[in-house]
């Protein structure tokens, strides 16, 4: 691709002097090389500012309309800052009850620790849901209407194994990184409070 920029200024230069036309179809050929050579919007911009300049001055009303629309798109997608693709995160995880069925209504609930965003997830395979969220840290519970008031917690107590030797029920904090697929984060803990 250098060689090819490299070498546009001089073939434009040598199709003027062959007489290849005027200098609005030299600006043309110019642009079509730049589109060839697979150029920057950056370089690409800097050629349709020059060549709207020169329409300007030569009073080619227009060239000068036709070079001032498209430096207005190539400038513009040159000036736009990329925005960076963030994969997002997924945390799954299955539901419990404390007794011998596991409420229709359950949902999963995270809570971006950071910003205090609520985002709750009722769909579900089976006893198991998994929730799609960008980068962030998150705290996790499971709600239903038949527990109204109460939060069952994705806590410390539950990778201990909700024992009675497990008494921290401190929710975790889910340090979800772009791409990663956090699993059996369980929220169980039906003892963590309301």
């Amino acid at each position: 691709m250098t060689t090819k920029l490299a070498s546009i200024p001089a073939l434009f230069l040598a199709c003027m002097a062959a007489g290849c036309g005027s200098p609005d179809k030299g600006y043309d050929e110019r642009f079509a090389m730049l589109e060839d050579a697979d150029a920057s919007n950056a370089d690409k911009c800097a050629l349709v500012t020059d060549a709207a300049e020169w329409a300007l001055d030569n009073r080619d009303r227009e060239a000068f309309r036709k070079w001032t629309r498209l430096k207005e798109q190539t400038c513009a997608a040159s000036s736009a800052p990329e925005k960076p693709v963030v994969e997002k995160g997924v945390i799954e995880g299955a539901y419990s009850y404390p007794s011998d069925y596991i409420p229709e209504d359950i949902e999963a609930c995270v809570s971006n620790v950071d910003t205090n965003e609520t985002i709750c997830d009722s769909e579900r395979e089976g006893n198991n849901f998994s929730i799609e969220l960008p980068p962030g840290r998150y705290q996790l519970w499971s709600q239903t209407a038949d527990m109204q008031g109460y939060r069952s917690y994705y806590s410390k107590a539950v990778p201990c194994g909700l024992g009675v030797e497990c008494s921290d029920h401190t929710p975790i904090v889910i340090e979800l990184e772009s791409g990663e697929r956090y699993r059996n984060a369980d929220p169980a803990d039906w003892y963590a409070g309301g």
